[in-house]
């Protein structure tokens, strides 16, 4: 490839639309897995939705949104226009500024400041002027007086940046969590075969043990683990038997002690 000339780009082929939606992509992607990692979910575990927004876009083309559900394992993606949609602002008063200005009332003004609704904040970033009652007095809000956060609605996990955003739900129910299970035994059934010596192509037989977030997870997903493992057969292992078997894995998925067991198939 370093003796082949650089190709020469097309001009005329370019579409600077699907370039800036998957610029876009990469943007959103990078914030959720910012999400991902400040909950400590790992991308193997999937998530019911994320809640995101596309400055200048709002959404994106089929194949697009695909990629993204793909990379950040979601199951939904709802778009949003703007953030203001996903958040609500809070107000943190800053003491070294309101004692000076209003001394053994500080503690008054505080408060007053903490209960501003997201609508005053939004105002007062924007630049418009807000006013406080403090004993009597309407005092119009300085900008040192506070500082302004977003904080996400509800468990949401919120990552921002340059008008793009997404707000991550990490609840997860029982269905996701036996999808995420089946996933982690993919990946150590996988681990497994290559340490095995086994070819890519190889078809094997498979026996998989352990308490009931693993079984559970093998009865809902075991189409699924034989499809991405080649395995003929998915079964139990009841009483840890493992005879007959060209590799045994022992391992811990989530708390949960596994025993994967596996042999080429005939």
């Amino acid at each position: 490839v370093h003796l082949a000339p650089f190709p020469i780009a097309a001009q005329e082929r370019m579409d600077a639309g699907l370039e800036r939606e998957m610029a876009g992509v990469r943007e959103l992607v990078s914030l959720g897995r910012a999400a991902r990692e400040e909950v400590r979910i790992r991308v193997r575990q999937p998530l019911r939705t994320l809640h995101a927004v596309l400055p200048g876009q709002g959404f994106l083309r089929p194949e697009l949104l695909e990629v993204l559900k793909d990379e950040l394992n979601v199951k939904d993606v709802a778009f949003s226009e703007s953030a203001d949609e996903l958040v609500r602002l809070e107000a943190r008063p800053n003491f070294r500024a309101l004692g000076p200005r209003f001394q053994k009332r500080s503690e008054t003004a505080a408060q007053t400041i903490r209960e501003l609704d997201s609508a005053s904040l939004r105002r007062l970033r924007s630049g418009e002027t807000v006013s406080i009652e403090v004993d009597g007095e309407r005092v119009p809000i300085e900008p040192e007086w506070l500082e302004i956060v977003e904080v996400a609605e509800g468990d949401l996990v919120l990552k921002s940046h340059d008008g793009y955003a997404v707000a991550l739900d990490p609840t997860l129910d029982a269905e996701l969590k036996s999808e995420g299970m089946a996933r982690e035994l993919v990946n150590r059934i996988q681990r497994l075969r290559k340490d095995a010596g086994l070819e890519i192509t190889d078809r094997i037989r498979l026996e998989i043990e352990g308490p009931e977030p693993v079984t559970e997870a093998v009865s809902r997903f075991e189409e699924f683990i034989a499809r991405e493992t080649l395995a003929l057969e998915v079964s139990g292992a009841p009483g840890g038997a493992t005879g007959g078997f060209d590799a045994v894995l022992e391992d811990e998925i989530d708390g949960s002690s596994v025993r994967v067991a596996l042999s080429r198939a005939e």
